[in-house]
């Protein structure tokens, strides 16, 4: 029984078959970006769960929106918005812009001040 060449032979099947995980990684990147590009002609603005398989959307075709269902088996055009309906989304969507960050920092301030008066509270009662 030769041990040099049952090694060179694991370490020959180890090389390739990184060699094989390292290209197929690649073309899986490269496939997924050319899925995912982006069209500014099509947007889903809001999605909102109704169960694990089914969906309410506002979807934006060119300057149109509708509001869509989407289930495991069909998907499904329930409404043009109109242009009142549109401002509104319009409005909401700049609203939730601007306080999305804040709010989640108020938060987290809130939290943190919270927590360092406790730990001085504490502090206090034990000095």
């Amino acid at each position: 029984m030769n041990f040099g060449t049952g090694m060179g032979y694991l370490l020959k099947s180890i090389a390739a078959l990184v060699l094989i995980i390292y290209l197929a990684n690649l073309l899986l990147r490269y496939l997924n970006g050319l899925s995912s590009k982006k069209t500014q002609s099509l947007q889903v603005i809001e999605r909102l769960p109704l169960s694990k398989t089914s969906s309410l959307c506002i979807v934006k075709v060119v300057e149109t929106y509708y509001l869509m269902s989407f289930t495991e088996g069909k998907n499904e055009l329930l409404k043009t918005l109109s242009e009142a309906e549109i401002r509104v989304i319009q409005q909401l969507q700049e609203e939730k812009k601007e306080t999305a960050v804040p709010e989640q920092f108020e938060g987290m301030i809130k939290a943190l001040l919270e927590q360092k008066q406790s730990h001085a509270e504490k502090r206090q009662k034990r000095g």
